[in-house]
């Protein structure tokens, strides 16, 4: 079926890798986690994750605020 086995997870492999955002951010989690281990990049992996939430309710809650002043008329 298969002509190689190895095919699916060599793909696996470089689809992860291609995939994974390197930004300013992903570079501290990782920086965390070498100096701190695993629960120290776990940690700011978390922080991260909780910002960017955090920013994007804001920004949902503003769009929401502005389409609804918009559909209203109201200034």
């Amino acid at each position: 079926m298969i002509p190689n086995p190895l095919v699916i997870p060599i793909g696996f492999l470089i689809g992860i890798i291609v995939a994974a955002p390197v930004g300013p951010v992903n570079v501290l989690c990782i920086q965390r986690a070498i100096a701190r281990g695993f629960w120290g990049g776990l940690a700011a992996g978390l922080g991260a994750m909780l910002g960017d939430g955090l920013i994007a309710l804001v920004a949902a809650l503003g769009v929401g605020q502005i389409t609804s002043a918009v559909t209203t008329g109201e200034a």
